[in-house]
């Protein structure tokens, strides 16, 4: 499975909203390797991290293979909406590949600072990417075409903005870049999908 698969899946739900379950659900059943998600609100320090994704192995069977767990740990401090988003956007991690992944304090550190001065994509380290990359998963699969369809249309008000955020179950930020033009940019670079 890759992440064109999932967002397939997302775009061909008949739903009003994508739940994150369904999504999780579907990794765990087609993902190699990922045998669980597991969430875990927490203590975090939300000018550095609203929530992150590690891996542990476990084993179910001692017949069997070991699977890694992804733990999506995120602020107890965030609403639902975020909630969704942030745990939606680690979700998608699980579609990294190695060089993406902040797997050491020094790549952890480099990559704080490369959040801080937000360099020029060409420049910028495969574990910036994938953060970047990872938000726009997250906002395709909540936010699919066919959704993207029903929702936004040219010079949306605040209050309708307000009122996409709640259907979709997203902050108001998201259905924000939801409504920007590069929407299909992103869903076409990332999928191959043409709308």
């Amino acid at each position: 499975m890759n992440f064109t698969d999932i967002y397939r899946f997302a775009n061909g739900l008949e739903r009003k909203n994508t739940p994150f379950r369904a999504l999780s659900e579907r990794i765990v059943a087609f993902h190699p390797h990922v045998g669980e998600i597991a969430l875990y609100p927490c203590k975090l320090d939300t000018s550095i991290s609203l929530g992150h994704i590690v891996y542990d192995q476990d084993r179910t069977s001692p017949y069997n293979g070991t699977h890694d767990v992804a733990i999506i740990c995120f602020s107890d401090e965030l609403n639902r909406c975020w909630q969704r988003l942030v745990c939606t956007k680690e979700l998608m991690h699980v579609f990294d590949g190695t060089q993406g992944r902040t797997n050491s304090r020094d790549r952890f550190i480099t990559l704080l600072a490369e959040l801080e001065t937000a360099p020029r994509y060409e420049d910028a380290s495969a574990m910036f990417k994938t953060e970047r990359d990872a938000l726009w998963k997250a906002i395709l699969v909540l936010c699919p075409e066919r959704l993207h369809r029903q929702y936004i249309k040219p010079g949306l008000t605040a209050e309708e903005i307000g009122d996409v955020a709640q259907s979709l179950r997203v902050p108001v930020q998201a259905v924000r870049a939801i409504a920007s033009p590069y929407y299909q940019t992103a869903l076409e670079n990332l999928t191959g999908e043409v709308p």
